[in-house]
């Protein structure tokens, strides 16, 4: 598990997958530069700043056939959560879930924390039966035990999931 200090610092964790390359990189300073060959490529970024929610970015479809820049921002990010049919629950354990099929395998990510400290940047790409984005949770009751899933293919959604 990589372990980094933010202090106050924008952190940025991220991988680009296709098959074979999968690159991680990080740089407290916010700013990289990958070269990477034309592609189409899996992207996934964890911004951490001290004080803020993390904001998790994922773009299934990026499409790379020239030099491009991006700005990975977490300003269009958005609180996750889910809707039960029961008020008064408990929350055991959440998370948010990613998972993408790529030629050589699945590429999966998950962040186990309260709905309180994470945002998600709605995609601007898609890939259709390739990307799987769910957020769900455990939450107990009197004699309850809820072990909730709302999933969404293809693109992290716009609007939060409701089960």
């Amino acid at each position: 598990m990589e372990k980094h200090s933010t202090r106050g610092q924008v952190a940025v964790r991220w991988q680009l997958g296709t098959a074979p390359y999968e690159y991680r990189r990080y740089d407290a300073s916010g700013s990289l530069t990958v070269r990477l060959p034309k592609g189409r490529y899996f992207l996934e970024a964890q911004l951490v700043q001290d004080g803020h929610p993390m904001a998790v970015i994922a773009e299934p479809g990026l499409d790379l056939a020239k030099d491009v820049s991006l700005r990975l921002s977490g300003h269009d990010a958005r609180p996750v959560g889910v809707t039960v049919d029961r008020s008064g629950l408990r929350t055991a354990e959440t998370f948010v879930e990613l998972s993408r099929k790529m030629a050589w395998g699945t590429l999966d990510s998950a962040v186990r924390t309260d709905f309180a400290d994470v945002v998600v940047r709605p995609s601007t790409t898609t890939a259709p039966a390739e990307f799987r984005y769910s957020v769900g949770g455990r939450f107990s009751g009197e004699s309850l035990l809820y072990n909730v899933r709302g999933t969404s293919t293809a693109r992290c959604p716009r609007i939060p999931l409701s089960v």
